[in-house]
């Protein structure tokens, strides 16, 4: 009885998206693959800045201030992080499906993009996670790290 109760209740989808052109192509796979299947959706993003260290009096005699600058670098992280999602959530409206949350992780200076989601879907606790790769390559996740691969063995959900 049990088993049948799952196989009929729809999941919660985090779909975790960048910004690059691979973003499309990950919605549009989902679009027949996971959303009619999904009973939330959500699109997640995480957009990191890198804050100036502040050092005291630094550019004060010229008007500026590092604790100005990087509250500035912080508020364009986020209207880009919004800017981005409200696209993506467009594309899945066009798409027949309404997401029913657009979640944007602003990452804490110094943490890693996927730390953040990892923190932010422990939380969560979606059924599924859809993450696409950009295609760096071996070399690239050598050196970088590849955040899908650290996702699907870090998560506790299907990923």
């Amino acid at each position: 009885m049990t088993e049948a109760k799952n196989s009929t209740t729809k999941a919660h989808v985090i779909v975790a998206l960048d910004s690059s052109e691979m973003s499309d192509k990950v919605l549009s796979w989902c679009k027949s693959n996971v959303f009619p299947f999904a009973g939330k959706i959500t699109l997640l993003h995480s957009y990191g800045y890198s804050p100036l260290p502040l050092f005291p009096g630094a550019g004060a005699k010229y008007g500026l201030s590092a604790e100005g600058v990087n509250e500035q670098m912080r508020n364009e992280a986020m209207k880009k992080g919004e800017d981005f999602l409200k696209k993506a959530g467009k594309t899945c409206v066009d798409f027949g499906f309404r997401p029913d949350e657009l979640k944007l992780l602003i990452d804490k200076p110094a943490a890693s993009t996927k730390k953040a989601i990892h923190d932010y879907i422990a939380k969560a606790k979606p059924g599924i996670l859809v993450v696409g790769s950009r295609g760096m390559g071996t070399i690239g996740r050598t050196f970088l790290g590849s955040t899908s691969d650290y996702l699907m063995h870090n998560c506790e959900c299907t990923v």
